[in-house]
């Protein structure tokens, strides 16, 4: 028989074969590698090397546990050695369904896979030798996916972040405007308690009217604080202290069944904040807890420490502005109650929404204005049944000794001066003129920026001081101050506005103005304004 019809020997046969599997491996679309028994690795493919980033002298050196810092979940997490497929596909000795992980490259990248491992198994023992694992590499539409959740992730944000905007400026022209019309009844109450008889059943009235109207101004400074445009002094605060002194009064006014839980770090730095409002935030927070968990028993959990937000943490918050990554104080509220849906979790920092049946729906929403206000962050983690928590993140202070609380009002004093008054709501310009003259001042009274110029002009020798309202359609209270301090750079001016004195120093020099009043006012409050403007050296 002819040489080159011999059959191939056996060896021969076993090496076509070896080589034809050589090849198909290599023509797979997916990585295939083989694994010992022992979790060292065998073989493997081109498309496994190219997928791990790895060379096969690199690989092939290496075993399934030399991967256990560099593998993750689907979910982002570190992925156990003994969850791998291939871990379990040798311990169990059955295949393993398919399951997506992430594979640390060397150069620091993530291979995103799907992972299938089967068995190979001794018959005599029925006992896995070794094992294969499979798999096709889904990195580019994991990024595809990720980045579409991206952009979408940010376009809700953004949307929240407007919407936010919207309801702040709503927010704060009602509170402006609202502050005006309560600076006329106060100024009126104050008139006419001025003019009754101490302890008079008419007196005990005017009390009344004057407690009403300081909260009505305490609504209109919680909208005006949502809205960004709230008074703030900024100062270090000792959180650890601050809820430490409010948790008598806390143990006094939250549900009688519940437990409240106070978990604070030892030596907790300092944040930058204001006291009082930074009060509020904690009160609200727990307040809302309390309400979560109803009549039913339950835990509230207040705990403080320091965390590190990195720029995609901040980015995650409900208040993103840009913030500095790095260290920030938490402040946690925890509650054992009812939890929240999405829908309601979506909405539960707009003005005047509110689950419950009795309150006005600012606290949440105030509280958001307070951390935008101290370039903090919050958060939000709540489902149904599953209780919610708030993370409220502030900025470390850099200063050394904890801010005090603003002092007390100083007494008015009583002088014959003349004094300009600028305001084009007739009401505030009426009882702001008539409680000047009630303490003995000489009051000329303009109705608008352009009459208050005019007037200044007129009987500029005689003006001690201008109590000028900020707010006015023809001529702002800026341009009127330009237009007055042409006339006399020295000129004594008390700026009011029903917004901030902060807010206001965000449009104009302050140092230009004598003194501030934000309405409503007050008579003595009125009078100490002026005082303090004409004691300034000219």
């Amino acid at each position: 028989m002819n040489a080159c019809s011999e059959e191939p020997s056996a060896s021969e046969q076993l090496e076509r074969e070896r080589e034809l599997t050589r090849h198909i491996l290599e023509a797979m679309p997916g990585g295939i590698v083989h694994v010992a028994a022992d979790g060292a690795i065998l073989r493997a493919n081109a498309e496994a090397l190219r997928v791990l980033g790895l060379r096969l002298d690199d690989l092939t050196q290496r075993y399934t546990t030399d991967f256990a810092v560099e593998t993750l979940n689907e979910d982002g997490s570190p992925c156990p050695v003994e969850d791998y497929p291939v871990s379990r596909a040798l311990a169990t000795g059955t295949p393993q369904p398919a399951r997506v992980i992430g594979v640390r490259r060397p150069d620091g990248s993530v291979a995103w896979a799907v992972f299938r491992a089967v068995p190979v198994l001794d018959p005599s023992t029925n006992k896995a030798t070794s094992a294969v694992v499979t798999f096709i590499d889904i990195t580019d539409r994991r990024d595809a996916e990720t980045a579409e959740a991206e952009v979408a992730r940010l376009r809700t944000q953004i949307a929240h972040a407007q919407k936010i905007e919207s309801l702040g400026l709503l927010a704060g022209g009602v509170a402006h405007d609202f502050n005006n019309l309560l600076a006329a009844i106060a100024g009126n109450a104050s008139l006419a308690k001025i003019q009754l008889a101490s302890g008079s059943e008419a007196a005990q009235c005017v009390d009344a009217i004057e407690t009403a109207t300081r909260r009505a101004a305490d609504l209109t400074g919680q909208m005006l604080t949502y809205a960004g445009r709230g008074s703030v002094r900024i100062g270090p605060v000792d959180l650890t202290r601050l809820v430490a002194d409010i948790s008598e009064l806390l143990a006094t006014i939250v549900s009688k069944r519940a437990t409240l839980k106070v978990e604070f770090a030892e030596d907790l730095p300092a944040i930058e904040g204001d006291v009082s409002q930074v009060r509020q935030v904690a009160m609200n927070l727990i307040m809302n807890a309390s309400d979560a968990l109803g009549e039913g028993p339950g835990v509230i959990t207040v705990r403080g420490r320091v965390i590190e937000m990195s720029r995609d943490a901040l980015a995650a918050t409900y208040v993103n502005d840009n913030l500095a990554e790095g260290n920030y104080v938490c402040l946690e509220v925890e509650d054992t109650g009812q939890g929240m849906s999405a829908e309601t979790a979506a909405r539960v920092f707009d003005p005047f929404f509110s689950t419950k049946t009795t309150g006005r729906g600012l606290g949440l929403a105030a509280t958001l204005g307070i951390v935008r206000a101290h370039r903090g962050a919050i958060e939000l983690f709540s489902e149904p049944g599953r209780g919610t928590r708030f993370c409220v993140y502030f900025p470390i202070s850099s200063r050394l000794q904890p801010a005090s609380e603003p002092p007390a009002s100083v007494e008015p004093g009583l002088r014959g001066e003349t004094v300009l008054v600028v305001d084009d709501e007739p009401a505030v310009l009426q009882v702001a003129c008539s409680l000047l003259r009630e303490f003995g001042y000489d009051v000329i009274a303009a109705n608008s920026g352009h009459d208050g110029v005019a007037q200044y002009q007129k009987h500029a020798a005689q003006i001690d001081a201008v109590v000028l309202d900020m707010t006015m359609p023809d001529l702002s209270g800026g341009e009127v101050l330009d237009e007055l301090r042409r006339h006399d750079p020295l000129v004594r001016v008390v700026l009011c506005s029903g917004y901030t004195e902060e807010d206001i120093a965000s449009r104009i020099e302050t140092a230009q103005v004598s003194a501030f009043l934000q309405k409503p006012y007050s008579a003595a409050a009125l009078v100490s304004a002026i005082e303090r403007a004409l004691k300034r050296d000219r």
